[in-house]
C-alpha cells in the first residue's frame, strides 16, 4: 500500500498546504517542481474518497499483473530449460628434486625428476527451473603413486544436483562432491597459492558420494555446512559393493566478522568438524612433500581403526596486497583388536603479497577464496609507433610453512616397513597471473624430517630440496 500511503500523504500536504497559502510538496519530489496552491482553498471530503478510490483501484490492478502476491514478483518457471554452460582445467606440471642428502636417500629412495599433466579436466554445470543447479566434472588424468600406476581411467570429481531457498536448510546438495572441510581444501585448485596444499590436507575428507546443507547469515557473516557422506566410493568404478559402505559426518562453521573496501579487508575464522566410521576398520595417512608424483616421505601403512575424529580450526586475513592463512589439524583414532589409540596433528600458515597491488578475492556465502583478477593482463605485441608494446599481468610472493606429524604409538623401532614420523617443509613460490584464467607458478621446497621404521632413523633429518613449475590454464 505504499502507492497509495504516499499520494494520499502527499494530498494531505497539499490540501494543509492549501488551507494556508503555502507550497505544497509530495514527499520525496524536488522542490522545483513544487506545487503552488491558491490561498485559502480548502478540499472536500468527497474529494478524498473518490482519490482514495482510484488508488484502491491501482493498487488492485499492480496485485493483479504481479499474479496477486502483492510485492512478490513471482515468476512461473514450469517451461522453463536447464541451462548449459562447459569448461575444463590444464595442469602442466614440471618437478625437479635438486639436491637430496644421504638421509634422504636412504629414507626414501632416490627421487627421480617428472613431468605430468597434474590435471585434466572437463565439466558440464547449469541452472534452472528457478531453484535448481548441477554439474558434472571429469578427470582424465591417470593418478600415480611414486613410480605406479595407481589407477588408470575417467575419474569422476563434481556430479551433484543442487536445490536453492529449501526452508531452514539453505542450499542443499545431493551427489559426489567435497566434504565441508578445511579452508584450504574448499578453496578451488584453480585459485590456491602454491602447487599443491600443504602437509596436513591428507586429514581432509576429499570428494565422497552424501547430501550437504549450506545456510548463512542476511549479513554472511556467518555460514555453516553439514551433512552425511559415504566414506569410500569408487571414483573410476563409480561404485562400491559391501555390506559395510562407512559413514563421514561433517559439519563446518566459519565467522568473517570484517569484510571492508570490495574484499581488500577481510578477517575469517572457521572451525571443522569430520566424524568417520571407517567401512573396514583399516585407516592409512600418508604424504608426499608438497609435490603430486613423488614418493611418499611420512607412511603409517594401513592400521587397525575403526573409527576417528578430525579437528580443525581456520584463520586468514587480507589487508590489501598483504594476506595470512592458517590450519591447525587434530586427528584421533580409536584402534581395534588390541591397537592403541592414535593422535595425529598437522599446520601450516602463509602468508603472500601482491606486488602488482590485487588482493586475494574472498568469497563470504562459501567462506573460501577465489578468483583473482590482475590489473592489468599480461600481454606483449609490436606496434607501429611505440615499438614492443606489453602488460605486466600480476604478480604475487607467497611463503609457507606446513607441518605433520604420523608418529605411530606402540609400535616398536624396526617392526614396521613404512615410514612413520614428521616431516616438515618451507616452501617459496612467485606466481605470475597472465589474465584471470591463466597462471605460471614456482615453487622451492625445502623438506626435513625424521622417520622411524624398518630404515632404521629416529633423530637423523632427511633434506631434499625440490623445484616445481607449473603451467595453468582454466576456462
Amino acid at each position: 500500500m505504499w502507492i497509495a500511503g504516499t499520494l494520499v500523504a502527499g494530498a494531505l500536504a497539499a490540501s494543509s498546504a492549501s488551507a494556508r497559502g503555502q507550497t505544497a510538496v509530495f514527499p520525496g519530489s524536488d522542490p522545483a517542481y513544487a506545487i503552488q496552491a491558491p490561498a485559502h482553498q480548502l478540499v472536500s471530503s468527497s474529494s478524498y474518497a473518490s482519490l482514495e478510490s482510484r488508488l484502491s483501484a491501482l493498487e488492485a490492478k499492480l496485485a493483479d499483473e504481479q499474479g496477486g502476491q502483492g510485492e512478490l514478483d513471482w515468476h512461473d518457471t514450469s517451461d522453463d530449460r536447464l541451462t548449459h554452460t562447459w569448461g575444463g582445467r590444464i595442469f602442466g606440471d614440471y618437478v625437479l628434486f635438486s639436491h637430496q642428502d644421504a638421509a634422504s636417500v636412504t629414507a626414501f629412495g632416490d627421487q627421480e625428476d617428472y613431468f605430468q599433466f597434474r590435471s585434466i579436466r572437463i565439466f558440464a554445470q547449469g541452472e534452472g527451473y528457478g531453484v535448481f543447479d548441477y554439474k558434472l566434472e571429469f578427470d582424465f588424468e591417470p593418478e600415480f603413486v611414486g613410480r605406479v600406476v595407481e589407477f588408470d581411467g575417467v575419474a569422476i570429481k563434481d556430479l551433484y544436483v543442487g536445490i536453492h531457498e529449501v526452508p531452514l536448510l539453505g542450499y542443499v546438495r545431493f551427489g559426489n562432491f567435497k566434504e565441508p572441510f578445511s579452508l584450504e581444501h574448499l578453496t578451488n585448485a584453480n585459485f590456491i597459492t602454491f602447487l599443491e596444499r600443504a602437509l596436513p590436507s591428507i586429514f581432509v575428507p576429499g570428494r565422497y558420494v552424501g547430501v550437504c546443507a549450506y545456510n548463512h547469515t542476511a549479513d554472511e557473516q556467518f555460514t555453516i555446512a553439514y551433512g552425511a557422506f559415504f566414506n569410500d566410493v569408487d571414483e573410476i568404478l563409480k561404485e562400491r559393493k559391501s555390506d559395510r559402505q562407512g559413514i563421514d559426518i561433517p559439519i563446518r562453521i566459519t565467522w568473517n566478522p570484517i569484510y571492508q573496501a570490495g574484499g581488500r579487508g577481510v578477517l575469517h575464522f572457521g572451525f571443522g568438524y569430520v566424524w568417520a566410521d571407517d567401512r573396514d576398520d583399516s585407516v592409512r595417512f600418508r604424504a608426499t612433500p608438497e609435490v603430486h608424483g613423488g614418493d611418499h616421505f611420512v607412511d603409517t601403512d594401513l592400521l587397525p581403526i575403526s573409527d576417528y575424529h578430525r579437528l580443525g580450526g581456520e584463520v586468514a586475513v587480507v589487508y590489501g596486497p598483504w594476506s595470512i592463512q592458517s590450519e591447525l589439524f587434530y586427528v584421533d583414532a580409536d584402534g581395534v583388536g588390541g591397537f592403541q589409540d592414535q593422535t595425529y596433528y598437522g599446520a601450516y600458515v602463509f602468508g603472500s603479497w601482491f606486488l602488482t597491488g590485487e588482493h586475494r578475492v574472498y568469497k563470504r556465502t562459501t567462506a573460501a577464496f577465489g578468483r583473482v583478477r590482475p590489473n592489468t593482463n599480461f600481454w606483449i605485441v609490436r606496434t607501429v609507433d611505440r615499438g614492443v608494446d606489453c602488460g605486466w599481468g600480476a604478480w604475487e610472493l607467497a611463503v609457507r610453512w606446513s607441518y605433520l606429524d604420523l608418529t605411530i604409538d606402540g609400535i616398536p623401532l624396526g617392526q614396521r616397513d613404512d615410514n612413520n614420523g614428521m616431516i616438515n617443509d618451507l616452501t617459496v613460490g612467485v606466481n605470475w597471473y597472465w589474465n584471470p584464467h591463466m597462471r605460471v607458478m614456482f615453487n622451492y621446497i625445502h623438506s626435513w624430517g625424521s622417520v622411524v621404521g624398518t630404515i632404521g632413523l629416529v633423530d637423523d633429518v632427511a633434506d631434499t630440496d625440490i623445484l616445481a613449475m607449473r603451467m595453468q590454464v582454466d576456462f
